[in-house]
Order: C-alpha cells, then sequence, then structure tokens
C-alpha cells in the first residue's frame, strides 16, 4: 500500500517535509496547493506532481489520501479541520495552533472523520534531543526532576511583511520557536502543572510587533521544575541546556553538537555528533504519520499530544499579560 499525499503550503518547511515524503517507499507525493502559484509550479516541476492554486481544490481533485498542512500559524486549525472533515489524514506542522480552543476543533474534527492527526513536533528527532531521550530512557541517571534551556536568537528576522514578524499571524516567539523546547521538556519530564512567565520587547525591532526576551518557570506533575530563557535579543546567541536526574546530570549544546553526561557514581561521558547519527528528523515524522495509517495505529505526536504543549504555550501568554502563575490545565 501506497498512501497519497498532498501538499498545502510550500514555503520551505512544506517543501522539505514534502521532498523527504516523496523518499519514502510506502508514500507517493502527489500534490501541491499554495494561492502563490510561483511557489506550487516551482515545487511541482520539482516532484513531476499536480499543483493547485487552492486547498479546497486539492482535496476535491488532487486525489490524495493525507495531507501536510504547512501554512502560517493561524491558519492551522481552520485549514486542518477542512482536510479532516473531507475524509484526508492529517498532518500538521508546529504549533498544532494558537489556542486550545483550536486544538480541540482539530481533535473533534479528526476524530468525527476517523482520520489520522499528527502535529510536527520535529525537535523529538533530531541528533542531540533524540539521543538525550535514548539515555534517559535507559534509567542510567534515574528520573529527571530539574531542566533548564537557553534558546537565544540575534533579533533580526528579515521582511516585516512577512507573517512571521506578526504577533496576529504566528503567534510570538513561544509559537513560532519555543514550542519546540516547551514540548520537548513536557516530553522529558512529564505534564506540566503550572506555569509562570514574564516577557518584554526591548530591542524594539521594526521587523517584529512581540516580544524579544521570554523567561517561562515550569512547575511538573512529577513535582519537578523547568525554566526556558528564549527569543530574540543576544548579539552572542546560544542553544544550551542540564537535565538533572535523581542518579546525575546531563547537558547539551545544540550548536556544537554534544552532549556531556555523568552520573553520581561513574565517569563523565562525551559525546559528538558522530555519536548520534540518526535517521532525519523531518523523513523520520513523516514516516511514523505514514505507517501509523497504513497500520491504522495512533501516530507517534497525535491531537492530544500537540493540545498539551499549546496550553503550556498559551499559559505563560496569560501569566505574562496578568502577571500571575497558571494552573493546567485550564
Amino acid at each position: 500500500m501506497k498512501v497519497k499525499v498532498g501538499l498545502i503550503g510550500c514555503g520551505n518547511m512544506g517543501s522539505g517535509l514534502f521532498k523527504a515524503c516523496a523518499q519514502l517507499d510506502n508514500a507517493e507525493a502527489v500534490a501541491v496547493a499554495d494561492p502563490i502559484a510561483e511557489n506550487a509550479k516551482r515545487l511541482a516541476d520539482e516532484l513531476n506532481v499536480n499543483a493547485f492554486s487552492s486547498y479546497e481544490e486539492m482535496l476535491d481533485k488532487g486525489g490524495i489520501d493525507a495531507a501536510i498542512v504547512a501554512v502560517p500559524n493561524y491558519l492551522h486549525a481552520n485549514v486542518s479541520v477542512a482536510v479532516a472533515h473531507s475524509g484526508k489524514h492529517v498532518f500538521c506542522e508546529k504549533p498544532m495552533a494558537l489556542t486550545v480552543d483550536d486544538c480541540d476543533r482539530m481533535i473533534k474534527a479528526s476524530e468525527s472523520s476517523n482520520v489520522k492527526l499528527m502535529i510536527g513536533q520535529v525537535l523529538r528527532y533530531l541528533p542531540v534531543f533524540n539521543k538525550m531521550k535514548e539515555i534517559l530512557d535507559s534509567g542510567l541517571l534515574g528520573n529527571p526532576f530539574s531542566m533548564y534551556v537557553s534558546r537565544l536568537g540575534s533579533g533580526t528576522w528579515g521582511n516585516p511583511q512577512h507573517w512571521r514578524m506578526k504577533a496576529e499571524t504566528c503567534g510570538g516567539v513561544l509559537y513560532e520557536l519555543n514550542v519546540h523546547e516547551l514540548d520537548y521538556m513536557r516530553y522529558v519530564c512529564g505534564d506540566v502543572d503550572s506555569v509562570c512567565s514574564h516577557m518584554g520587547n526591548f530591542l524594539k525591532h521594526d521587523t517584529r510587533d512581540y516580544e524579544d526576551t521570554v523567561h517561562v518557570l515550569l512547575k511538573f506533575k512529577s513535582g519537578g521544575m523547568g525554566s526556558l530563557l528564549a527569543g530574540q535579543c543576544s548579539s552572542i546567541g546560544g542553544y544550551d541546556g542540564k537535565i538533572h536526574c535523581t542518579r546525575g546530570t546531563m547537558h547539551f549544546d545544540n550548536g556544537k553538537g554534544t552532549i556531556n553526561y555523568k552520573p553520581f557514581d561513574g565517569e563523565e561521558v562525551t559525546l559528538g555528533r558522530d555519536d548520534m547519527k540518526t535517521e532525519p528528523g523531518v523523513r523520520r515524522e513523516i514516516r511514523l504519520f505514514i505507517e501509523s495509517i497504513i497500520e491504522d495505529k495512533e501516530p507517534p505526536i497525535p491531537g492530544w499530544d500537540g493540545k498539551k504543549t499549546i496550553e503550556i504555550v498559551q499559559g505563560a501568554y496569560i501569566s505574562a499579560k496578568e502577571d500571575r502563575e497558571v494552573k493546567l490545565p485550564f
């Protein structure tokens, strides 16, 4: 069996996901849709597939079984619901949506139409993060109880008219970027009991109308704690963190591609890029989505899972706006 797949949104991420799909033996990339005709034509010509100017037309005439939704963030919910209601399986790029209510709509649509819904939280499958989870799952370091992540960029993101520059269309930095880290922290430490955050826009770049600096503090239902420092406020930047566990500690530097870990009763171990070779993350997530359709099983990151991360993100924005701790679920 081959699953026939269409793409909605032919930007960089959508194109990458669709090209990965075209590499799979159990999938067939058959159609793309984008309101910007040249974007759709360029990718369609490259992969020798059909191009449509609207996703509605592709859903109706494209002959697909599933669709990859890679449109701007604020459109994720409505497009995913339409795909599900058409009877097609849905792979939705992160963030799942901009509100918990929209996540619920997506979940309800997929369940009522009996189709799969998977969320593209690809960070889980990238080499450093995939390897860290393997080490943690081995039990060598015991149970995680404290985790921090720092991910900082340099501030400018390009064209001020682009949808990623507007809070209304992208949601803000936590939706556009750090939904990855918050998802991974929950993946490692379990569900979140409460969130507290502070945010500010200190550099006042003309290219972006939302926060450039964010501090988020998480309390996990396990009793553990987590913190995230994020934003586009650093002339130096960096992407690293630590996970403290009951039997030892692990440090990662994603920029350098290194992991260091040390049990309390053992020697420190250092891993580099050559120790973390794995299937490319984008191809892996699409492969797992296709396999969930063929084998009729729950995808590895289903709608309910994606919703829990959006709950953290939305809770962080409520916390910053109202200057209070937010209990989850709300």
